[in-house]
């Protein structure tokens, strides 16, 4: 009984070290992915959309804000960041 307890607790770390890999690949997929969304917005210059990419890639809150912001609201996202 007590080998199948940490087998068990085995277990469950894997599971974990796998789902925070896969975390990690999400992120870098993201980051990868990021100045082609930013350049996909209307009204996006090619330099503003660089400075923005720069933002988010620096800034892992703010990226997963991007992509979890319906399109319309990602515009407006990108031109808040550019003020400050």
């Amino acid at each position: 009984m007590h080998l199948a307890t940490m087998a068990n607790a085995w277990s469950r770390a894997e599971e974990r070290k796998q789902r925070a890999e896969e975390a990690k690949k999400e992120i870098v997929e993201k980051r990868h992915n990021v100045l082609d969304e930013v350049l996909k917005l209307e009204g996006v210059s090619p330099s503003e959309a660089l400075e923005v990419a720069s933002i988010l890639m620096a800034d892992e809150p703010k990226l997963h804000l991007f992509y979890r912001a319906p399109l319309n609201l990602r515009r407006q996202y990108v031109k808040d960041l550019l003020k400050k």
